[in-house]
């Protein structure tokens, strides 16, 4: 019995990040879009400042993970995972508007739209890193979310290994 309720707690800590994982950007994108489309239609918004609010962010999701997980990859791994996969779905569907065109289906342009609004409050970055490379300047849409996902792998291990210094030093080893 015990061994069963050990097995269930496991599961709820990594289902507790894997959820962690895909709502703050979904929301944070949601924002976005709305302020993009109501409040600042005809000047530019504080997009940047989100961006640095949803790494914060995932560098205290990365922390969090910590006190979840102990093991460093698979916190990442359960953490990032969900963005992993709207970032798949992203390039995938990028290719799949002939659906629209021939069949008249727009189910693919609805998720794709969900997706860009997932990696919406990271995409300044992504650009930014990518207007540093002078030949590739026809690549910032494909490629921005792929930047945008590092970033946030980055700071997730960032967050997590700054939790494991701060448990190690209050446990004064």
């Amino acid at each position: 019995m015990s061994r069963v309720l050990y097995l269930c707690l496991c599961a709820l800590k990594y289902v507790m990040l894997l959820l962690l994982g895909f709502f703050p950007l979904y929301w944070f994108g949601h924002y976005m879009t709305y302020l993009m489309w109501n409040v600042y239609t005809r000047e530019a918004g504080p997009y940047f400042l989100f961006g640095v609010a949803v790494i914060t962010a995932w560098f205290i999701f990365g922390m969090i993970s910590k006190l979840l997980i102990k093991s460093r990859w698979r916190a990442i791994l359960a953490l990032n995972t969900p963005a992993f996969l709207v970032l798949i779905l992203m390039q995938l569907l990028r290719f799949s508007f002939y659906q629209q065109l021939i069949f008249s289906n727009d189910w693919a342009m609805n998720i794709n739209i969900e997706a860009q609004t997932f990696y919406l409050p990271l995409m300044r970055f992504g650009v930014v890193v990518l207007d540093t490379i002078p030949f590739l300047p026809f690549i910032d849409a494909m490629f921005s979310p792929v930047i945008a996902f590092a970033f946030m792998v980055g700071f997730s291990y960032l967050g997590h290994f700054a939790a494991e210094r701060l448990l190690r030093k209050a446990a004064g080893l």
